[in-house]
């Protein structure tokens, strides 16, 4: 018996971009970084943001924010977020909102080009934006 892959050869299967650490901008754009990158590295060309890993958002929780020395990892989602957002709490408006745009990003990464070299301004913001004053 030899290998088998279904519907064709090996060496037809679709080439995939290795995973990358995608970074979701508060206004919906995305990057991407196919090699860890230090949280500080991001946040030095988005001053007044914070990042926020996706996978701490719970509804009725407050962002978790990555300290500007971690890496963030290939493979992981994070948001970039407004400071006026870190002390407010998520809704469960807040998380759907993050689900259509994070699974609009997964079906546009679908494609070998990277995220940001693509047009991705048909995503909703991901999360509604606080006055400093609210």
């Amino acid at each position: 018996m030899g290998n088998c892959v279904p519907g064709g050869h090996a060496d037809e299967l679709p080439l995939r971009r290795p995973p990358a650490a995608v970074v979701i901008h508060h206004e919906g754009r995305a990057l991407e970084y196919e090699q860890p990158i230090a949280a500080g590295h991001v946040l030095a060309r988005h001053p007044g943001c914070f990042i926020c890993p996706v996978d701490s958002m719970h509804v009725d929780s407050q962002p978790v924010r990555v300290g500007e020395s971690e890496l963030l990892f290939p493979g992981n989602m994070y948001l970039l977020l407004p400071l006026s957002r870190l002390s407010h709490r998520f809704s469960l408006s807040d998380i759907c909102e993050l689900a259509v745009t994070s699974s609009r990003i997964f079906a546009l990464a679908g494609s070998t080009a990277p995220l940001d070299q693509k047009i991705l301004s048909q995503l909703v913001p991901v999360l509604p934006t606080i006055d400093e004053d609210s």
